[in-house]
């Protein structure tokens, strides 16, 4: 999972601050995030 917090790191700051304050941040969810 680290690595593809990583992944999603680089590509938005604003998904990397969510994974670090909730570690149990879905994918899916993030992929939201990607989305907007």
């Amino acid at each position: 999972m680290a690595a593809l917090n990583l992944e999603y790191q680089c590509a938005h700051c604003v998904v990397r601050f969510y994974v670090n304050e909730n570690k149990l941040w879905h994918i899916d969810s993030m992929d939201r995030y990607k989305r907007h």
